[in-house]
């Protein structure tokens, strides 16, 4: 994975400020590696490289045999990353995943018929993720999705879920008492950047996804030379949102990777979307993330590169490895000779350079990261890489990028409306 910065002409004197803050936090991020423990908000840095931690759980889930569907119950960072790493690596041999997160009566009805389909318990796997344990679109689901399966599987269903959370929370404790195999999630990592946790892991290996390589390219960042460059990015960004560029564009060229951009949404939204600094000043230079596929290019474009001049914008590709050739003498090919032999890969390099030479016409700034391929370790290192990211761009900006006040407040009106 490279990514390479285009357009960018960023005021030297303002670099120069920044330079100062980002050389003393790369120390304290390398500072903070070596200890490898759980001291600091960072440390969702360290899983990947805690052997200890990532083994418990891969020995404990050896039980697990012939799934056809995990089933997981959670809701923003409990769930996006799974979906978003399953979504970009799975194979036509994983197993099923279903995904309850908002609660509505479709996602109940699929994970019924699922239940219906299967003749045994153990084609099941549940995993119900939730750090609080008071998650209301979490508990209403878990409930009624084990109302379900121990309806038909009776007691044998609690031998096919599994628990993720706190593990001082009573969520967990509860788990516990039931004999349900419970996992933790470290109480200093948040949902956003818990992908590397058993929060990911857990459902990620029932899924069959090769998370020893998924968590190798994620630790592959943790070098000088990868901070340093996940350090350049935050601070491109962080000078293009000083001078008006509000809107961050995760633009894939590949579908797989759709998800992704979801995942990065949370994580940028919730990590920088603050109306004060750690300073106790006003913020004003809030970032808007959004998500475009190759898709939007006839529905999008016309905004993109003719009427809006305030984002900025991160292609993000692989080279597909399965191209499909058109055969040549076709006779709807008369119109368009010219595709009369090339390969779907060669159309989209060509519809790929395009955009990018229309982005340069119009001077609009944007960066590039392609994978080298779209692998488990090409998917942990970019994961991890954008975490680091997010970390340097709310140390840029004196945010902190690790509490969600405003989300809680929107959980209080419900609980008080719900318990009135």
């Amino acid at each position: 994975m490279h990514s390479t910065l285009y357009n960018s002409t960023l005021k030297k004197g303002r670099v120069r400020v920044f330079e100062k803050k980002v050389t003393k936090y790369t120390a304290t991020l390398l500072k903070l590696l070596k200890k490898n423990d759980y001291s600091t908000h960072e440390s969702s840095l360290v899983v990947p490289s805690d052997d200890a931690y990532q083994k418990e759980i891969i020995k404990s889930l050896a039980r697990f045999k012939g799934i056809k569907h995990v089933v997981l119950v959670g809701i923003g960072g409990s769930s996006l990353g799974t979906e978003a790493v399953y979504r970009a690596l799975a194979f036509k041999t994983s197993p099923s995943l279903i995904v309850l997160d908002t609660i509505n009566a479709e996602s109940i009805q699929q994970f019924e018929n699922c239940v219906k389909e299967c003749t045994k318990a153990k084609d099941i796997v549940l995993v119900i993720v939730s750090k609080s344990g008071t998650t209301t679109e979490t508990m209403m689901n878990a409930t009624k999705v084990l109302e379900i399966a121990e309806k038909k599987f009776g007691e044998a269903f609690t031998s096919q879920t599994i628990f993720i959370g706190d593990k001082n929370s009573p969520f967990y404790k509860i788990g516990k008492k039931k004999k349900i195999l419970c996992f933790y999630l470290p109480e200093i990592i948040g949902g956003r950047y818990s992908v590397f946790t058993a929060v990911g892991i857990v459902p990620l290996t029932l899924l069959g996804i090769d998370t020893i390589s998924l968590r190798e390219g994620a630790a592959s960042i943790l070098a000088k030379k990868e901070l340093s460059q996940a350090a350049e990015r935050a601070l491109t960004l962080a000078i293009h949102a000083e001078e008006g560029m509000h809107t961050v564009n995760f633009f894939t060229f590949n579908e797989r990777l759709t998800l992704i951009g979801f995942w990065y949404r949370q994580l940028l939204a919730e990590s920088i979307g603050k109306n004060m600094t750690t300073k106790g000043t006003t913020f004003s230079h809030q970032l808007l993330p959004i998500v475009s596929t190759k898709a939007d290019l006839h529905s999008m474009t016309e905004l993109y590169l003719g009427g809006y001049k305030n984002m900025y914008t991160h292609f993000v590709s692989y080279d597909e490895s399965h191209p499909f050739h058109l055969l040549s003498k076709h006779w709807l090919l008369e119109q368009l000779p010219f595709l009369k032999t090339k390969t779907s890969t060669e159309v989209n390099e060509a519809i790929k350079s395009g955009v990018i030479q229309a982005y340069e016409d119009q001077k609009l700034p944007y960066r590039i990261t392609e994978l080298e391929k779209c692998t488990a370790y090409e998917i942990g290192k970019l994961l991890a890489s954008l975490m680091a990211e997010m970390m340097y761009l709310a140390h840029i900006l004196d945010i902190d990028p690790f509490h969600q006040p405003s989300v809680e407040l929107y959980k209080k009106h419900t609980r008080t409306i719900l318990n009135s």
